[in-house]
């Protein structure tokens, strides 16, 4: 029930949802059984393309759904259903909301997460997920984790425990790659936004323009908004 209220909600509140990830949340609220706004209707199949996971994902949950009409084995059959659950489960949520580059960071954590858990559900999928995603952390680089310090879901407790991770370390000023992001080997379930953050993430401020005087302000006071002389820019006391 969570699921397809969460899932009924983004449908009703997105208005900005292009196309196809409109029809993946409508696909998804009838694989739960229920019936998006405006009743049940399927589309006709589009273009597949190997470097279109969407449409693979598309597919998949038509062909489950009129397996009846198809040859299935038992094999496909029982593959098709995990991929929806999968989907269903884990993907769509983070694919739906992965537009937002504030939240990208947060968003990346708990889909870390989710996979890290999803052993339980099935431990195969759930291993090479993770396996796969590791190898695309780049939100969640010292310098791009930055990114987090402006998300309003992230709490001021966890905002707190990021400025005491990016004033641990000596920074030196040098402008280096950024260091290739790898979890560490503690539980994946046990990781926060502040793990990830170093001494370098000063560099995401500085090449931004931004004055990071304002991480010694609390972030409960004040807000972020936009400005002309920047990306961002202070309104009142703090730009948290």
């Amino acid at each position: 029930m969570r699921l397809f209220d969460g899932t009924l909600q983004v449908l009703q509140e997105r208005e900005d949802l292009r196309d196809d990830y409109r029809e993946l949340v409508k696909l998804v609220i009838i694989f739960l059984g229920g019936a998006p706004p405006g009743g049940i209707r399927f589309l006709a199949p589009g273009a597949m393309h190997q470097a279109r996971w969407m449409s693979k994902v598309l597919y998949s949950f038509k062909i489950w759904m009129f397996r009846g009409q198809f040859r299935l084995t038992k094999k496909e059959e029982r593959g098709l259903q995990r991929l929806c659950l999968f989907v269903v489960r884990v993907y769509a949520k983070a694919w739906i909301e992965a537009s937002f580059s504030v939240q990208a960071p947060r968003l990346d954590l708990e889909l870390i997460k989710a996979l890290g858990t999803y052993d339980k559900i099935d431990p195969e999928i759930g291993d090479v997920a993770l396996s796969k995603l590791s190898s695309h952390l780049w939100y969640v680089s010292e310098e791009l984790v930055g990114l987090s310090f402006f998300d309003s879901d992230v709490s001021c407790e966890t905002k707190n425990a990021m400025v005491t991770a990016l004033r641990r370390e000596e920074f030196d000023g040098e402008d280096t790659a950024p260091k290739r992001v790898t979890l560490p080997k503690k539980s994946v379930r046990d990781l926060h936004l502040e793990d990830f953050v170093s001494g370098r993430t000063l560099h995401f401020f500085r090449k931004l323009h931004l004055d990071e005087a304002f991480l010694d302000l609390p972030p409960d006071r004040g807000r972020w908004t936009r400005g002309s002389s920047g990306p961002l820019r202070s309104s009142g006391t703090s730009l948290w």
